[in-house]
């Protein structure tokens, strides 16, 4: 196990300028290279406590923007087209970066008629929290029909939608 300093609020980690013990690959392949932690060492800690208080207001900020896009976007419903056979299998499966693709879409949809002072340029930072990496998918879906999907926007805020799947 090795620590590192989270630059960013991780569900299971900590929050921002929180010391988190992790397992090599994890911070070598996903943390570090994504901008979510830094290796510790002195020059850092020291560092982060002089920016932490930065870093906090920018994590509160986050944290506002996906719990709104999280109340305007709950219960969507997400529609994909696809080709079946006659038993109602789709060809292939259903993939994270198509379900994202759609959820964006129809997110910039309920955003745009959702008239708030408050809510400028919120469909700009959709990308930022909308990822295919941060879909949860229990099991492949192979068939015609609903299913719920969640979606973890930014640390423990989590947004969930109906995926309904229909033949062409």
């Amino acid at each position: 196990m090795i620590n590192v300093v989270l630059l960013k609020s991780i569900q299971g980690l900590g929050v921002v300028g929180d010391v988190a013990s992790v397992k090599p690959g994890y911070a070598k392949n996903w943390l570090i290279p994504f901008g979510f932690a830094l290796f510790t060492n002195k020059k850092i800690l020291t560092q982060m406590e002089q920016n932490k208080h930065k870093l906090e207001l920018l994590d509160k900020e986050n944290i506002k923007k996906a719990s709104t896009i999280s109340s305007i976007c709950s219960n969507l419903q997400v529609t994909l087209i696809k080709k079946v056979f006659q038993d109602g299998r789709i060809y292939g499966s259903i993939s994270a970066k198509e379900i994202t693709t759609s959820l964006l879409s129809e997110s910039k949809n309920a955003i745009k008629n959702f008239e708030s002072g408050s809510i400028m340029n919120l469909q700009d930072d959709l990308l930022n929290y909308i990822k295919p990496s941060n879909i949860r998918i229990s099991g492949e879906i192979k068939h015609v029909g609903e299913y719920n999907i969640s979606i973890a926007l930014y640390g423990n805020i989590k947004m969930d939608f109906t995926l309904i799947i229909v033949s062409d």
